[in-house]
């Protein structure tokens, strides 16, 4: 009888341990997905923001030649109508 004891506590032992190693495994696959998530995700939000700046300038760009090119037409209608 004892020995059905010991040999069912280390059965159960032994499933205990696999059984927690495989939480452990399952928690760091977990964390290690997470991370290249993460730095996957924090590449795109450099890229976007990087492009929003370039389309900022652009916009910038664009307004101040409009301006330039208003100046320049109001100038010339008040030469033309003088």
């Amino acid at each position: 009888m004892r020995q059905s004891l010991y040999s069912r506590f280390l059965k159960a032992a032994r499933k205990s341990t696999f059984s927690n190693l495989f939480t452990i495994g399952s928690l760091v696959a977990i964390a290690y997905t997470t991370y290249k998530v993460e730095s996957k995700v924090e590449e795109r939000f450099k890229a976007v923001n990087e492009s929003i700046h370039m389309l900022r300038d652009l916009l910038n760009n664009s307004q101040n030649r409009i301006k330039s090119m208003q100046a320049s037409l109001d100038s010339h209608v008040k030469n033309v109508t003088r």
